[in-house]
């Protein structure tokens, strides 16, 4: 039974050791691992910092792309409502002094009118008042001629 425990005592040995190898190249295996583990992670954090960066520097230069632009269309909004306002105060100015115009015209033709009308109304009355009176000197002249026919 010596020359078993011997032989059990050599396995076992054998054992140990091939355990003890196996278990040393699992250890270098799972550093390894955990080496190339680290070294993706260290590299998808560094990544994910720099698209971070990257979109920070991209967010704050579309922000100042778009505050100018707001600058940009209030200023010209601004600068087109006071043209706006010109241009009204300049259309009512025309229009004023069209109106004014026109309504010197039409006051000039009214006079020119009742001047007119005045002049024709005196005319017909005067035309009136002799064919009245060539009327009455006709009566008289009819009159006058009866009574010497008689």
């Amino acid at each position: 039974m010596v020359d078993y425990d011997s032989r059990f005592d050599q396995l076992e040995d054998r054992m140990n050791s091939h355990i003890e190898a196996l278990h040393l190249q699992t250890v270098e295996q799972m550093d390894a691992i955990k080496a190339l583990l680290k070294e993706h992670y260290d590299a998808l954090a560094h990544r994910l910092t720099s698209e971070q960066a990257e979109r920070s520097r991209d967010g704050e230069a579309l922000r100042q792309e778009i505050a100018a632009a707001k600058n940009a269309l209030s200023t010209s909004i601004d600068t087109l409502a006071n043209q706006q306002t010109q241009d009204m105060q300049t259309v009512k100015e025309q229009l004023t002094a069209l109106s004014n115009d026109v309504a010197d015209e039409i006051h000039m033709h009214r006079s020119e009118t009742e001047k007119q009308l005045e002049h024709t109304w005196r005319t017909l009355d005067k035309d009136k008042l002799r064919r009245e009176m060539l009327s009455q000197l006709l009566q008289q002249m009819a009159g006058l001629l009866l009574d010497a026919s008689e």
